[in-house]
């Protein structure tokens, strides 16, 4: 008896918006994933130049994600390109790494939060983190305790915890590797921030951190002084 068909689904068989959501999946995870399933077929090829993909681009691994070797002006344009297309694709990340680059090397505050405006208000939980540091480090004394009051508010939600830490570690990570390659450093003063409490003192090697929700300074301490270390 012969055994029954199997059916077999490829890309061509999906619905154009499922195919989206799968491949910016792909993109949100791994950006050299994303390259690569580009490279696969002209469908794949096609559907990853879709908006939403573009919108959902893991940037902040860019720099690691791809080969270190020198790069042809060719190249450094087709970079600019794509950076460009996420941007106008509303891609939150493509606005925090704006920002960061703005205050990290240029020291210009108030630029840096402009460059999150955008970000923020599409709701995403990274661009309302980054601005929370950014005030932090970069704010009067008001705006600082505003900051750490905010941040404070974002890690007490429980599930946002756990994407907040993934986060910063990019966040290190991509301060860190674009100052190493540019060689440019603007020196950051460490916000220093007190709390009255003698609670025991933290850094960038708390290992459990959701045991610091209730005291917010000390919460607010473990980021400082883990995106301080590459300033």
């Amino acid at each position: 008896m012969r055994s029954p068909c199997k059916l077999k689904t490829t890309m061509d068989d999906l619905p154009i918006h499922v195919s989206s959501n799968i491949l910016a999946r792909v993109a949100k995870d791994s950006l050299r994933h994303m390259l690569n399933a580009k490279l696969s077929c002209k469908t794949m090829s096609e559907i990853c130049e879709d908006a939403y993909v573009y919108n959902n681009v893991n940037l902040m691994t860019l720099e690691t994600s791809l080969p270190w070797r020198y790069r042809s002006p060719q190249e450094q344009e087709k970079e600019r390109v794509f950076l460009t297309r996420c941007e106008e694709c509303l891609n939150p990340e493509s606005f925090i790494r704006q920002s960061l680059n703005e205050h990290r090397h240029c020291g210009r505050y108030e630029f840096a939060m402009k460059c999150l405006e955008k970000a923020v208000k599409s709701g995403s939980l990274e661009a309302s983190y980054v601005a929370c540091i950014l005030m932090i480090f970069g704010g009067d004394d008001e705006l600082k305790m505003e900051g750490v009051r905010s941040l404070a508010k974002l890690k007490k939600c429980g599930t946002n915890m756990r994407r907040i830490q993934d986060f910063r570690k990019k966040v290190e990570s991509f301060l860190g590797v674009v100052a190493w390659k540019t060689n440019r450093y603007n020196k950051v003063k460490n916000p220093h921030l007190r709390c009255g409490k003698r609670h025991t003192r933290v850094n960038k090697w708390v290992i459990d951190e959701e045991e610091l929700v209730d005291c917010d300074i000390c919460s607010a301490n473990v980021d400082v002084n883990a995106i301080f270390s590459t300033f």
